[in-house]
């Protein structure tokens, strides 16, 4: 079973909406954890609760 990959995201979090991640959070996606297009991510808050996303491209400076 593969672990899905977690992500704080401070803003306001909704469904069939595009976040692009800043370039920390794209760093730590694209070279440490080494994501691919097509990966499937949680992303969480402490006001939306959490939402399941999908990368759609990647950089090094941006993820979304």
């Amino acid at each position: 079973m593969e672990k899905k990959i977690r992500i704080f995201f401070q803003e306001t979090l909704e469904e069939n909406t595009l976040i692009t991640l800043d370039k920390a959070q794209s760093h730590y996606l694209s070279t440490v954890m080494r994501a691919k297009i097509g990966k499937t991510l949680k992303f969480f808050n402490s006001f939306n609760g959490e939402f399941e996303g999908k990368i759609l491209s990647t950089s090094k400076k941006e993820v979304v």
